[in-house]
């Protein structure tokens, strides 16, 4: 789980915080985790496999490297870090990814060759929820109505205040903002290698690899009823971003290998 720790706050935000836990302080000396609505925790939950398989083909030997992995992570927490029920930041990650790679290492009377295909894919799919007001407006009217929560005052609790003094309807401020990403990745690669045996103690090694990337990404944020909240507070704005890029290189390397014993 996360631990938060309340160091600093108004008169004002410790008087409304007070409301729902009366223990809460914003005193950094006494090491005391503040005391969040809801509980700030996540789980995960992953699995990986692996396999590898090699044969000969006369004098050359060949090699079939592969793996899988997949890991969700289940996470809730407090993001207004304080026990007024405001705001929560639950969320759900999966990532998955997988590789294979083949490769064949061949001697010869001059020196060895290898060379080798290699693919990566994952995929990150990414769900995050901001919900405003998780228990409804009730949860904390009372005590906006009757704490003096002027001044200086957070911005957050001012603005709160301002909807219950203008009676705003429940519906427009329990409301969640959406994020939404989905990212996938495809990676491809051709090596080489050749080594030359110049004498019995040195030898020149000559290598290569071309790679081509493809990496898309589609982010979305949204909002569940009007979203008041997140507009007038965090200053947010609905998209839609769907952007795609590719990436090559070409790594070339001579290298000179030497023996001193």
């Amino acid at each position: 789980g996360d631990g938060f720790k309340l160091v600093a706050a108004t008169a004002e935000t410790l008087a409304l915080y007070r409301r729902f836990d009366p223990a809460t302080e914003a005193d950094p000396t006494r090491y005391r985790t503040a005391t969040d609505n809801a509980d700030s925790r996540g789980d995960i939950d992953g699995e990986d496999f692996g396999l590898s398989v090699e044969t000969r083909l006369g004098s050359t030997r060949l090699q079939l490297l592969g793996g899988t992995s997949r890991q969700q992570t289940l996470a809730d927490f407090d993001a207004d870090f304080g026990p007024a029920p405001i705001l929560t930041f639950p969320s759900v990650e999966t990532y998955r990814q997988s590789s294979i790679e083949l490769r064949s290492d061949t001697p010869f009377a001059w020196g060895t060759l290898r060379a080798g295909y290699y693919r990566f894919n994952s995929q990150l799919d990414l769900a995050v929820d901001i919900r405003a007001l998780p228990e409804g407006l009730a949860a904390v009217a009372v005590p906006l109505g009757t704490a003096d929560l002027g001044g200086a005052a957070a911005p957050f609790t001012n603005l709160l205040q301002g909807l219950v003094a203008g009676s705003a309807p429940d519906d427009a401020l329990t409301a969640t903002s959406r994020h939404r990403l989905d990212q996938q990745q495809q990676t491809d690669s051709l090596f080489a290698s050749a080594e030359w045996k110049v004498s019995a103690r040195s030898t020149l090694r000559a290598d290569g690899r071309y790679t081509r990337e493809r990496k898309r990404g589609v982010l979305s944020l949204s909002y569940e009823k009007t979203g008041v909240i997140f507009q007038g507070f965090l200053g947010e704005s609905p998209y839609d971003v769907d952007r795609t890029r590719v990436e090559t290189d070409f790594s070339p390397r001579l290298s000179a290998l030497f023996k001193f014993q």
